[in-house]
């Protein structure tokens, strides 16, 4: 029971309202344990619309000092769009919904045929699943880069191979090491794995994936605000900056070194042109390499 005081009245979220309800009001004494009212009270099974405008089922239980509203704790989310989301938040009194550092506070709104949902603020999230990065598919590219040879990246070897060439015979510690931005890569070969990548045009915070029975949960009540505080259930979110700050790129050297510890992939062999080529998969934040000595990017016009 998680109980929500409003000005001149109290709602308290339960699972089962119907059973609960009357355990509530008997407490209180409102009714009996078999949920008849006392002769000061007034018990009513009816329709409760939130400070966010959407109807729920609820039970009123109303004496001479008291007047509570009953709702369920729980609420399914009946579609995968923005507006089935944004009901499903808006079926509570005040609500709020926090991830990580975001805060989204209620009301919230979407537009019919859409998939985004803004909250009061204007802050976003998103139901699309297309536009996030299809981790598992670029994990298993990642891990296949010597399959065929890597012929893949060829065109990128090629060039790295030159720069190794131009330099001749200098120390061995002056030697570069080639990196690309797979997505990046991708796109100039046109291939069609560049599909994998973000496509997210919404500016949302946050991606909510919905599961195949999501539902959003009242666990507690700000003290502070009175805002109840919710949860999306059956849902993997993610944090929209992290997605499009981490990128997976393509290391490339003609020798193996260790970049770090902690990593899974390990470098790949891969002959070119009679040659050895060392090709790792790092997953990384955009501006790491910029800052490391000797690092090339081969999609640089200007290096």
């Amino acid at each position: 029971m998680i109980l929500q005081q409003s000005p001149g009245k109290q709602v308290v979220y339960m699972a089962d309202i119907d059973a609960g309800h009357v355990v509530l009001g008997e407490s209180m004494g409102l009714c009996d344990i078999h949920g008849r009212p006392a002769l000061h009270a007034f018990i009513d099974k009816m329709k409760y619309t939130t400070n966010c405008g959407v109807s729920v089922d609820a039970w009123r239980m109303k004496g001479e000092t008291v007047d509570v509203f009953v709702l369920p704790d729980r609420v399914k989310i009946t579609g995968k769009d923005g507006p089935s989301l944004a009901k499903a938040l808006n079926s509570f009194d005040s609500p709020r919904y926090d991830f990580d550092k975001y805060v989204f506070t209620g009301k919230f709104t979407s537009v019919p045929g859409r998939n985004t949902v803004d909250d009061h603020m204007g802050r976003k999230m998103t139901t699309t699943v297309e536009a996030v990065k299809d981790i598992p598919g670029i994990f298993n590219l990642m891990a296949h880069l010597g399959d065929d040879g890597g012929a893949l990246f060829h065109p990128v070897i090629a060039m790295y191979m030159s720069h190794i060439w131009h330099i001749g015979k200098r120390p061995s510690r002056f030697q570069p090491v080639g990196y690309v931005d797979l997505h990046e890569y991708l796109q100039v070969m046109r291939d069609d794995r560049r599909n994998m990548f973000s496509r997210d045009f919404s500016g949302s915070l946050i991606n909510v994936q919905l599961g195949r029975n999501p539902f959003v949960k009242v666990t507690g009540v700000d003290p502070k605000t009175g805002q109840a505080l919710l949860e999306i259930g059956d849902a993997m979110v993610i944090d929209r900056e992290k997605d499009r700050n981490f990128k997976p790129y393509v290391l490339i050297a003609n020798r193996p070194f260790e970049l770090r510890q902690e990593l899974k992939f390990r470098w790949t062999k891969v002959d070119f042109k009679g040659h050895s080529v060392f090709l790792m998969p790092v997953m990384s934040l955009q501006s790491t390499f910029g800052s490391m000595l000797n690092m090339i990017n081969l999609l640089s016009v200007n290096q």
